[in-house]
């Protein structure tokens, strides 16, 4: 895994408490720089509805590292798309 992806999957660890997810870069652009499933591993865990774990995981992700990404967004079932800022 390289650098970029480890630094956001701290990210993602530190605001989310968890560690069993993944980090990918995105297929399409469309999609973001970076996606992860973090948000639908842990909502199997909790019982919760993947898509609303998503939204409260992407809202504090981009609260606390603004100046990193241009956007957080939730996509499809619970996916978390990042896009970095240039």
């Amino acid at each position: 895994m390289d650098t970029m992806l480890k630094q956001i999957r701290k990210v993602i660890s530190e605001v989310s408490g968890s560690q069993d997810f993944s980090v990918s870069y995105t297929e399409h652009a469309g999609f973001g720089h970076v996606t992860s499933n973090v948000a639908m591993v842990m909502a199997k865990n909790e019982n919760r509805n993947p898509k609303d774990l998503a939204t409260e995981l992407a809202a504090k992700i981009f609260e606390n590292n603004n100046e990193v990404f241009v956007k957080v967004e939730v996509a499809g079932p619970g996916f978390i798309n990042f896009t970095l800022t240039p």
